[in-house]
């Protein structure tokens, strides 16, 4: 499972999700720092992963860290609809055709 269907499904707490709306969206200027969704439930104060939900927007972006893809462990991107269960992975390798490389790099930005 994906975080935003974990946060959902409220296997992920709430406050573990940092939220970015349109409110917070003009002033934001920080950076998180994550831990892996895919294992133990994050300690207090610790982010799964961070939401951006924008009232124009049908979709919300959730960016989580997976550990448990071993070597293709990293940041990854997914574009999920607010009212449904469906959603997809962004790929942030699009120099490829394979989702595989789907992860942010070290390095790269968004």
């Amino acid at each position: 499972y994906g975080m935003g269907y974990k946060l959902k499904l409220h296997w992920l707490p709430t406050p573990t999700v940092y939220r970015i709306d349109d409110a917070k969206l003009e002033s934001l200027n920080d950076r998180f720092v994550v831990t892996p969704f895919d294992l133990d439930a994050p300690g207090a104060g610790q982010l799964a992963g961070v939401q951006v939900s924008l009232r124009k927007n049908s979709r919300d972006l959730y960016f989580s860290y997976r550990k448990t893809t071993g070597e293709a462990a990293g940041v990854y991107v997914v574009h999920q609809d607010k009212d449904k269960p469906n959603s997809e992975l962004i790929d942030m390798g699009c120099h490829s055709p394979s989702q595989k490389d789907a992860r942010l790099a070290p390095g790269w930005t968004f």
